[in-house]
């Protein structure tokens, strides 16, 4: 079961999907505005994923091939 949901903060490990893939990664950046809740996460190789959302957060037409799923630590 998904932890909750909540406003993530730089250095905070998530759980993303990345292309079909579940990978760790590690917030960077918050940013854009309050309501849109997106962020900018590092993996563990090094890749960097911009504009990532909460999984559902987007509308089905606008979902992207990644998002995060659960907060890890």
């Amino acid at each position: 079961m998904p932890r909750k949901r909540k406003k993530l903060n730089s250095g905070d490990v998530v759980l993303i999907s990345f292309l079909g893939m579940k990978r760790k990664a590690e917030v960077l950046d918050f940013k854009y505005d309050d309501e849109s809740n997106l962020y900018k996460v590092r993996m563990g190789d090094g890749t960097i994923v911009p504009r990532i959302t909460w999984e559902g957060d987007l509308p089905k037409k606008n979902q992207k091939w990644w998002h995060i799923i659960e907060l890890i630590k």
